[in-house]
């Protein structure tokens, strides 16, 4: 027969298992409440990160792209000052040589050359007026008299131009309604698109066996 004793005994074991179970289970449960909470935190903390670098990545990107245009930018600034530059040194030397020629014997004859493609142009038919510097009127108005003279052209008269026209002549007819430019300046801005072409082509040449 089982005691009270006894009884108790088994009651006390059984209360302990029970509560050790009903612990282990408890613990169990938040154990997985632990786990599943630091899985999320975890996977949060992983996202916010992935999402920082992305951005820091983007902007790295952007940052880069932006810092590329400028360079380019920059360089291309610096290129075209340069081009500048030299195109400045090679009219200036251009204009030494141009000054040279117009000192030389040679240019008397480019005169009056000038002088028979205005003729032969046809456009002034009566009295005209050659504009001329100072200096060439001085030096080469009789020249240009004696060419006119003989394709028959008398009725023509000289006016003195400013020294911005540099050499040669501009012709107008009495009326101011034609007017023919023979000036150094005019075959000058005629001829710079040219002249800026054949540079610029020479500088990039220069560089290209600069590179080699």
């Amino acid at each position: 027969m089982v005691t009270i004793e006894q009884k108790l005994s088994l009651f006390s074991k059984l209360l302990n298992r029970s509560m050790d179970d009903k612990f282990k289970e408890a613990m169990e449960k938040l154990k997985k409440e632990y786990e599943e909470k630091l899985r999320k935190n975890r996977e949060a903390v992983y996202k916010e990160a992935e999402d920082i670098i992305n951005r820091s990545v983007k902007k790295a990107e952007a940052e880069k792209i932006e810092m590329i245009n400028k360079i380019r930018i920059s360089s291309k600034k610096e290129y075209m000052d340069v081009k500048e530059k030299h195109l400045s040194l090679f009219m200036d030397h251009l204009k030494e040589e141009i000054e040279n020629f117009i000192q030389s014997e040679k240019y008397g004859g480019y005169l009056v050359t000038q002088v028979d493609r205005m003729i032969g142009t046809k456009e002034l038919k009566d009295s005209f007026v050659l504009y001329m510097t100072r200096r060439d009127y001085d030096k080469y108005s009789d020249n240009i008299r004696q060419e006119l003279l003989k394709s028959g052209r008398k009725e023509c008269s000289f006016k003195m131009a400013d020294d911005s026209i540099i050499g040669g002549f501009i012709a107008e007819d009495a009326a101011g309604s034609i007017r023919l430019n023979f000036s150094v300046k005019a075959l000058l801005e005629d001829n710079m698109p040219y002249i800026m072409q054949t540079l610029f082509q020479a500088i990039e040449a220069g560089e290209t066996d600069g590179r080699q």
